[in-house]
């Protein structure tokens, strides 16, 4: 049996939300709530885009509780899904985490669904040979690998490939489709902005606009909108560039839900800010600072490559949390002064919130800081996390919760850190330039979940690149 989605959607619409539950849970006590029912509510849930009720479907704890050698088809379905809401949520660490639990052989199915998680994440080493392969196999007009392909290559700035592939693919589709058409001019758009070829970058972004002024409202226009600014910026017209902006904002933000696709605005209007002043703008500083942001946002992709190109910035401005807090203008009131590798719990989540700013920190992006190795725990975490807000209320500390977004409303508090822990990793690094996790275990005198931690951490970072998994992995400095 399957779930009625039409019927369920019908009352959704309607408002008829304790009828929906009902019929669910009518549903899964027929089915005997096996792992296809739940996954089939999960898909439901996710496809009204309500995320955080989708992952409560999916039972991470009972599958990574069972041997791997056991599981079939459809637990490998449920991680992978449950990856993806994962990501969307924000808790990108947790989606990779998921991830390198399932054999590879296993996983291939699924590699679509690998790729767009790594894209989102700016990881394009990794989602290159993927999407690569899944147009080879397929089609240049392949929607959904040839663009985020393009993009891919866009990011690691080789362009020429970029161009490329949208060439093929426009040839490839129907041009009087106006919805791949807006695509496809978007991606374009993307590619020559970020090749420092503004006015091709406007005609190709005006062409993606025009199109979709002519389709039903669509998030996608976000885009094109974002990058229209960036033209601006790149042209020297910073009050165009503003109006641009201020419409990605009301496009791209939303609470609760993956933060990396509204964190790239703070790059173009930074850059306008920096060309206009020459001052290391704020726009930046809350990019690098932000909590677990891509992790490494400037490492693998273009931001670091052309803010390098414009400021020539040191490489400590980028990974030194002490330096980026301070370019934070404060009005602080006191000064929270800390170790990061020993603060507590509480301390941790008023750092992440205080830098994190106005815009806030998604729930689960804030769990996997918190809890980095407790994925299978995932729904117990907003417990836990509630039970660390009411020790920061307790102590004035205000922690604001909206539609899954949290953000710091107490006093004004400036952090900084008492030592820096960057300096470490890199003598580490530059003395093991292939190590296993064992080795990291030794050298810093920590537990194999903290070295695992720091591992993956270095990989998110583009430190390091990771051969093989499970405990054949190997890692090679990049």
């Amino acid at each position: 049996m399957n779930l009625p989605f039409t019927e369920l959607e019908k009352d959704w619409d309607d408002g008829k939300l304790t009828t929906v539950r009902r019929k669910i849970f009518a549903f899964l006590k027929n089915e005997r709530s096996t792992l296809t029912a739940r996954l089939q509510v999960a898909l439901f849930y996710f496809h009204l885009q309500d995320f955080r009720a989708a992952i409560k479907y999916v039972p991470l704890h009972e599958i990574l509780n069972t041997n791997v050698t056991k599981w079939r088809r459809i637990e490998v379905e449920c991680l992978v899904f449950a990856a993806r809401i994962l990501n969307v949520l924000g808790a990108s660490a947790y989606a990779f985490n998921l991830l390198e639990k399932i054999p590879e052989k296993q996983l291939e199915p699924f590699n679509r669904y690998v790729a767009g998680i790594f894209c989102t994440n700016r990881r394009f080493r990794e989602a290159i040979p993927i999407f690569t392969s899944l147009v080879s196999s397929q089609a240049p007009s392949d929607e959904d690998s040839a663009l985020p392909l393009a993009r891919c290559f866009s990011g690691m700035g080789r362009y020429a490939e970029a161009f490329e592939t949208i060439e093929q693919y426009m040839k490839s589709i129907d041009t009087g489709n106006p919805s791949l058409a807006a695509a496809a001019y978007s991606v374009l758009g993307e590619a020559h902005l970020l090749a420092n070829q503004a006015p091709k970058a406007r005609r190709a972004l005006q062409s993606a606009l025009d199109l979709y002024g002519k389709l039903p409202a669509s998030n996608n226009v976000a885009y094109p909108v974002l990058w229209m600014g960036g033209c601006c910026a790149i042209e020297r017209k910073p009050q165009q560039a503003k109006v641009f902006f201020k419409k990605a904002w009301e496009l791209f933000y939303r609470q609760g839900l993956h933060p990396e696709s509204w964190l790239q605005i703070y790059y173009w209007q930074g850059l306008s800010e920096f060309l206009e002043s020459k001052v290391m703008p704020d726009s930046w500083s809350r990019l690098v600072a932000y909590p677990g942001s891509w992790p490494g946002s400037l490492s693998d992709c273009s931001f670091r490559r052309l803010v390098e190109e414009w400021t020539n910035l040191p490489e400590e401005i980028f990974l030194s949390v002490g330096g980026i807090s301070k370019r934070i203008p404060p009005r602080h009131l006191e000064v929270l002064s800390t170790s990061q590798e020993s603060a507590g719990l509480p301390e941790q989540l008023l750092i992440n919130l205080i830098l994190a700013g106005e815009k806030g920190v998604p729930a689960f992006r804030e769990y996997e800081l918190l809890w980095p190795n407790q994925v299978h725990a995932v729904s117990q975490l907003p417990k836990r996390f509630e039970q660390l807000c009411f020790r920061l209320r307790q102590n004035g500390l205000g922690v604001e919760s909206s539609q899954g977004q949290h953000l710091y409303k107490g006093r004004e508090i400036f952090v900084c850190w008492t030592k820096q822990p960057t300096d470490s990793f890199r003598e580490f690094l530059k003395s093991h330039p292939r190590f296993q996790r064992p080795a990291v275990e030794r050298y810093f005198k920590v537990s194999k979940g903290k070295a695992a931690q720091l591992c993956q951490q270095w990989v998110h970072e583009g430190r390091v690149s990771r051969e093989n998994f499970g405990r054949a992995t190997v890692y090679q400095t990049l």
